[in-house]
C-alpha cells in the first residue's frame, strides 16, 4: 500500500511541476539557499512609534519547505507557514497576531490563508466631524504648520476649575479595542498565475473615549480633558462613530500574480482587485492594487542586487451609515492584511497612522532595493541591504473629485531577509510634518 501511495505522490508532483508556470520559480540565490523540512525562526523585536513610545514583542514565524525532492521545491516559497506575535507600547497598546498558510493542499492548485489579530491601540486619530482630513491644516495651532509642535502645545498641562492638573494631549485620540479574524480560500488558474480569492472577515470594535486617562507630562502627571471623541459620538455625522460591535464583510478578489518570491519580489507584477461587503450594513469596500518589480541589476547567484519597485493603489468605502472606523483602512487581500489609509507604515510612511482620512483614497510608492551583504549566524541565514523610497498620495470624498491636496514623503530605510521566510525593516520617512522612524517585520510590498 505505502508503495502505491508513494508512486501516487511522485506522479502528482511531477504534474505539479509541469503545471506551474516557470515564472513562478524563485530567483537563483533564493533557490540555493532554500533549507529543506522545517525552518524556523523566532526573536524579540524593539521598536518606537512616535505615537505609541517604545516598545517591544515576541514573534516566531515556522514554515515547512518540503524534501528537495518536492517538485515544487523551487518554485512555492513554502508549503505551510505559520506564525505568532504578541506585543506592547509603552502607551495604551497591545496586541496578538496568529496566522496561517497552506499553499497546494493535497497537491492540488488552491491555497488556505487564516489571519487572526487582537488589539486594543489608544492612538486612533479622530480629526474631525467628515472625511475632509486632507485639508485639515495646522498652521492656526502650530507656528511652523508641523504635527510635532501642535502635539507639543496639546501636552502643556492646566489646571481646570476644581484643581485637576489636565492635559489635551489625546484630544483627538479614541480607544479602540479590535479583534478581527480573516478566512480566505484561493483556486489557482493559468498555470499558478491567476488566483480567485474568496472568503470572510469578521470584525469586533469597541471605541471608548481617553478622558480622565493618566500622562506622564514631564515630572508631573495629567488627566486627560474632555476628547473630541467625547463631543462627537452623540451627534448626527456623515460617518457616525458606532458603539462597540460586530460586522461580517464577505469578499473575493481577482490577483494576477506573477513575482518570482512572495516573500521578498525582484521580478514580475501583482495585480489585485477586490470587493468586499457587509450584508447587514450595505458597507462595501473596493479595492484595486498593482505592484511591479524591475530586476535592474544582479550579479549571478550572488550579490548585489538592484530592484525597482513601483506600487499604485486605489480603494473606496462606499455605502449606507458606513462607520468612521471603515475609512480608517484598505485591505490587501493578496496578503490578507489590512493597511492603514492614506497613512502610516505601509503608504504614505511620514505621516503618523490615520493622520489622514478619506472614503477614497490613492497612493504611488516607489522603492529602489540594493541588497547587499549576506551573512551565516548560528545557522540563520541573513541578506542585507538599503532603500531609497518616495511615496505620493491623495484623498477625496467621491471617487469623481479629486481635490484634496496632494501628500508625499521621501527617505531612506534598510532591509533584512531572514532565512527567506521574513524581513526586517526600518525605515526613516521625512515629509511636511517632520521625520518618522518605522520599525516592522514581515513586510511585503
Amino acid at each position: 500500500m505505502w508503495r502505491l501511495y508513494l508512486a501516487w505522490s511522485m506522479v502528482l508532483a511531477q504534474s505539479e511541476a509541469i503545471w506551474l508556470d516557470s515564472r513562478k520559480r524563485l530567483p537563483p540565490l533564493e533557490a540555493a539557499r532554500k533549507k529543506p523540512g522545517w525552518v524556523w525562526t523566532a526573536y524579540p523585536t524593539m521598536g518606537y512609534d512616535p505615537n505609541r513610545g517604545f516598545g517591544a514583542a515576541i514573534q516566531a514565524n515556522i514554515s515547512y519547505n518540503g524534501p528537495r525532492e518536492d517538485s515544487l521545491f523551487l518554485s512555492l516559497p513554502y508549503r505551510h507557514f505559520g506564525s505568532v506575535q504578541v506585543g506592547f507600547y509603552q502607551r495604551e497598546v497591545w496586541y496578538g497576531r496568529l496566522g496561517y498558510e497552506w499553499l497546494w493542499p493535497g497537491g492540488r492548485p488552491y491555497r488556505l490563508m487564516m489571519r487572526t489579530e487582537a488589539r486594543q491601540d489608544g492612538q486612533i486619530q479622530l480629526w474631525g466631524k467628515d472625511a475632509s482630513t486632507l485639508t485639515y491644516a495646522l498652521r492656526p495651532y502650530a507656528a511652523d504648520g508641523r504635527f510635532s509642535t501642535y502635539y507639543q502645545a496639546l501636552k502643556n498641562p492646566t489646571v481646570d476649575t476644581s484643581g485637576v492638573l489636565r492635559t489635551r494631549e489625546a484630544y483627538h485620540r479614541v480607544r479602540m479595542t479590535r479583534v478581527q479574524v480573516w478566512l480566505l480560500g484561493e483556486r489557482l488558474f493559468a498555470h499558478g498565475l491567476l488566483r480567485l480569492s474568496m472568503g470572510l472577515r469578521y470584525l469586533y470594535e469597541k471605541p471608548t473615549s481617553l478622558f480622565d486617562a493618566p500622562f506622564r507630562i514631564g515630572s508631573q502627571t495629567a488627566r486627560q480633558a474632555p476628547t473630541l471623541f467625547d463631543s462627537l459620538a452623540q451627534q448626527n455625522l456623515p460617518f457616525p462613530l458606532l458603539p462597540a460591535g460586530a460586522r461580517l464583510f464577505l469578499g473575493t478578489a481577482l490577483i494576477w500574480d506573477t513575482r518570482d518570491f512572495e516573500v521578498d519580489p525582484h521580478k514580475g507584477l501583482l495585480l489585485e482587485a477586490s470587493q468586499e461587503i457587509a450584508p447587514a450594513r450595505l458597507i462595501y469596500k473596493t479595492t484595486l492594487d498593482l505592484r511591479a518589480y524591475l530586476l535592474l541589476y544582479e550579479k549571478p547567484q550572488t550579490l548585489p542586487r538592484l530592484t525597482l519597485a513601483v506600487r499604485a493603489l486605489l480603494y473606496g468605502t462606499y455605502g449606507r451609515d458606513v462607520p468612521l472606523w471603515d475609512i480608517y483602512y484598505a485591505n490587501s487581500w493578496a496578503d490578507a492584511r489590512r493597511l492603514d489609509g492614506l497613512s502610516g507604515p505601509n503608504l504614505l510612511r511620514s505621516y503618523r497612522e490615520n493622520r489622514f482620512i478619506a472614503p477614497f483614497g490613492q497612493v504611488y510608492q516607489a522603492e529602489l532595493r540594493l541588497m547587499l551583504l549576506e551573512k551565516n549566524i548560528l545557522r540563520q541565514n541573513f541578506i542585507g541591504g538599503f532603500i531609497a523610497f518616495t511615496d505620493v498620495a491623495t484623498g477625496a470624498n467621491t471617487p469623481f473629485a479629486w481635490y484634496y491636496p496632494w501628500k508625499a514623503s521621501t527617505g531612506l530605510g534598510g532591509r533584512i531577509l531572514w532565512n527567506l521566510q521574513t524581513i526586517l525593516r526600518a525605515d526613516a520617512a521625512y515629509g511636511s510634518d517632520g521625520w518618522q522612524l518605522i520599525f516592522t517585520t514581515r513586510h511585503t510590498f
